[in-house]
């Protein structure tokens, strides 16, 4: 499953650069998503994070679109894993 954000003025810090907060939201939110779709086990059960590490490659501007691609590798109980990619173009949205 992939989805995205458009980057907007209320997103960025004092630079227009996308806030890591908001990137680390957005990785948080799309991350339960894909697994409740991906893996009927779970069915509605709550998914809270546990532990959330990002790196940052590069930074996302205002009018950019911030793509993110989950994937669910395993499910253990009572954790279970997920991976997530983000990817943002080099220009701006049409």
């Amino acid at each position: 499953m992939d989805t995205g954000i458009p980057v907007e003025p209320r997103h960025t810090d004092p630079m227009g650069i996308c806030h890591g907060g908001m990137m680390a939201s957005f990785c948080d939110r799309l991350l339960p998503l894909v697994a409740h779709r991906k893996v009927p086990e779970i069915g509605r059960q709550f998914l809270p994070t546990i532990s959330l590490q990002i790196g940052y490659l590069a930074p996302s501007v205002t009018g950019f679109w911030v793509q993110g691609e989950a994937q669910v590798p395993c499910t253990t109980r009572p954790t279970g894993s997920a991976c997530f990619r983000c990817d943002a173009p080099l220009e701006p949205c049409p």
